[in-house]
């Protein structure tokens, strides 16, 4: 079954969670600053990267591309949605069948 998660009007990173491994989906809407970027918990189990998407570019929703979306296929592993302070978003990211 694929995965599917939400996340409506978030202003702070969210919890980690378990991404299975893939091609997601990333959908954004912004109310205020940003961006919005799927961040990867590194090997050090401390710090946070932001994987590349299918466009080669760093997974990135901002403000002026408000509601924004794009695909980004990543390995298994623990992640999280970060947004930055005075930021009000509303997020999904689901897995792409396939």
């Amino acid at each position: 079954m694929a995965q599917s998660f939400s996340f409506p009007g978030i202003s702070a990173p969210t919890a980690p969670f378990a991404l299975l491994g893939g091609t997601y989906q990333l959908n954004a809407v912004l109310t205020s600053q940003g961006p919005v970027v799927l961040q990867q918990l590194s090997a050090d189990g401390l710090n946070w990267c932001a994987p590349v998407n299918n466009a080669g570019v760093a997974n990135s929703i901002p403000l002026a591309a408000s509601p924004g979306a794009q695909q980004i296929r990543v390995p298994p592993g623990q992640y999280r949605i970060y947004v930055p302070p005075l930021t009000n978003a509303s997020v999904t990211l689901a897995q792409m069948s396939g």
